[in-house]
């Protein structure tokens, strides 16, 4: 049986890559970037990206309109002049918390997202929804991010107006009710109160006296749901873990376009530190609105003194937070350059139906501190006549547990 051999193959040279397959691969990389630059352009969503040092590699006109920065004072790679530094084209008090952002998603190549976050563009302040992922490779062949913004602000304005008229209806519908209830015993006192004059005037005294134990009925019935309906508004606190620099900022958005608050000039320092923390959001947001419309008026009182002296008064808040660590709990100071109080108003203001204000109920202050003590924190005071005021809220990162 003859023996048939394989013809080996030759060895398989290594491949060269032709000259004019390199310049097909350099246009096709082109055209790749080409395409690229093209849907990024073409996105109605806000695109920038960014290299390692902070410089925008690529930015489409949505994101210069969601940052009311205009295309010509951004610089691109491909010229002589370095490209611009993001954060550098941004209002000078916003930079740092941008710069915050770039530098955790650089170092961490951990992507970061915030779906209310509020930027003051130096003309107007939004709501953007921001996205930042880390990227491998941008243009530069650096690493670097790529950033999505996007302008929310009639979406979250629109969201508290639905709750609002929701509330308003649910008011509504409760004062009807309550309305109902009242002049329903009312107008049977009223009715018995009227048998009793002409039975009294007819010496009828045996049916007088079944007139007045008709009247006290009622006076008891109404009593009793009076009493009931103080026990049902006693607020019902639901804790949750939520973030105390959000409620700040999302209550400020809502009052800074209130006619009240229009000209007045907020300095905000909210600490990166801040942990979120264990709270009912709808009660300390009512104390901030408390103490905030009290500055406001404070402020108004003085600008008014100030009118009557041919001058003009800068209205100014400022609201810090910090956290102590050692205690575990943060530290809200607001405060104001209204008129503020004398040592004799200080000492009554957190006192149930004291009030300075024509028309005041005297239970803003007093519910305010109610609230906070059932946090199991604290709300202090300080003013001095004539400069202004400033009130500490200090609350626990974690409320104790319950039996």
């Amino acid at each position: 049986m003859t023996k048939q051999t394989k013809k080996r193959r030759p060895a398989s040279k290594s491949r060269q890559t032709k000259p004019s397959e390199k310049k097909d691969l350099r246009k096709s990389t082109g055209s790749q970037l080409e395409f690229t630059s093209a849907v990024i352009a073409a996105s109605p969503v806000g695109l920038v990206v960014i290299d390692v040092h902070g410089r925008i590699q690529q930015v489409n006109n949505a994101a210069l309109e969601v940052f009311d920065i205009n295309r010509d004072s951004v610089i691109l790679p491909g010229g002589r002049r370095q490209p611009s530094v993001f954060v550098e084209l941004l209002p000078e008090k916003e930079q740092s918390r941008w710069q915050y952002m770039i530098n955790m998603v650089l170092s961490t190549r951990d992507s970061y997202t915030d779906d209310r976050f509020f930027h003051h563009t130096g003309y107007v302040e939004k709501v953007l929804a921001v996205r930042l992922s880390p990227m491998p490779f941008v243009q530069s062949g650096e690493e670097g991010l790529v950033m999505t913004v996007e302008d929310v602000t009639n979406s979250v304005l629109m969201e508290k107006y639905l709750i609002l008229s929701e509330k308003l209806v649910a008011k509504g519908e409760l004062a009807t009710s309550v309305a109902h209830e009242l002049n329903t015993h009312i107008d049977a006192a009223i009715q018995s109160v009227q048998t009793l004059q002409e039975n009294l005037q007819d010496k009828a005294y045996q049916e007088a006296d079944a007139d007045s134990k008709a009247i006290i009925q009622s006076l008891t019935r109404i009593r009793h749901f009076v009493d009931n309906l103080i026990d049902f508004s006693k607020p019902h606190t639901e804790y949750i873990s939520y973030d105390i620099k959000h409620l700040i900022e999302d209550l400020l958005f809502s009052l800074r376009i209130q006619p009240r608050f229009k000209q007045t000039h907020f300095t905000i320092d909210l600490s990166r530190d801040v942990p979120s923390l264990e709270m009912d959001v709808g009660q300390i947001q009512q104390v901030f609105m408390n103490i905030l419309n009290n500055a406001a008026d404070a402020i108004e009182e003085k600008a008014i003194e100030y009118q009557t002296e041919g001058c003009e008064l800068k209205r100014e808040i400022e609201i810090l937070a910090s956290f102590d660590r050692l205690s575990e709990r943060i530290i809200i100071d607001i405060s104001d350059n209204g008129v503020g109080m004398t040592e004799e108003t200080m000492g009554q203001i957190f006192n149930m139906h004291f009030s300075t204000k024509k028309h005041g109920h005297g239970l803003g202050l007093y519910n305010c501190r109610k609230i906070v003590e059932q946090h199991h924190g604290e709300l202090i005071a300080q003013s001095e006549y004539g400069e202004g005021t400033t009130f500490r809220i200090i609350l626990p990162c974690m409320q104790p547990q319950m039996e």
